[in-house]
């Protein structure tokens, strides 16, 4: 592969210089050229070694990026617009995603949306405006023993009420 590096500054007319460069590149058709992935500022062309002469690859390159050089603008293009969602078939669940990021429901929000909210609203809007609700179990653990239970509850339980210190509230 061929690393082409642009100037390193995270700029829209440099990535749109990026993007045009790989679109010239790609019309050239060039023998051996087996894909062209545009960055931000770097472009990767993979090539066969065995097929392309890289001297002339490498001035194609030089040619099509002089021929950008004096780009000063960006395309005006649509936005893309993607939709996040959090939780069920979606993917993880909002508060799992803040969990590791290492943050708060709200930042998670504020990033994604660049809108912020107070703590104290941000459920308000989940539960009034989306619709979730508390997360519980649809169902019981399968290892859960009932019988276990039923005999800690009749044996155990009554023991820890009666020790010193010990609560029902």
């Amino acid at each position: 592969m061929l690393l082409v590096e642009l100037e390193p500054a995270i700029d829209p007319v440099v990535n749109e210089r990026a993007i045009l460069l790989a679109s010239r590149l790609r019309d050239r058709n060039a023998r051996g050229v087996r894909d062209i992935a545009p960055g931000y500022c770097t472009l990767g062309v993979h090539y066969d070694p065995l097929q392309t002469d890289l001297a002339a690859l490498e001035q194609a390159i030089e040619r099509e990026f002089a021929a950008l050089a004096s780009l000063e603008a960006v395309a005006a293009r649509s936005a893309i617009e993607i939709p996040v969602n959090y939780g069920g078939e979606h993917g993880p669940d909002l508060a799992a995603v803040a969990t590791h990021a290492g943050c708060s429901t709200a930042e998670v929000i504020k990033r994604q949306t660049g809108v912020s909210y107070h703590p104290g609203y941000v459920w308000y809007i989940l539960r009034k405006q989306l619709g979730w609700t508390w997360q519980r179990p649809s169902r019981r653990a399968v290892e859960r023993d009932e019988e276990a239970i039923e005999q800690w509850v009749k044996q155990r339980w009554p023991q820890l009420k009666k020790e010193p210190g010990a609560s029902t509230r």
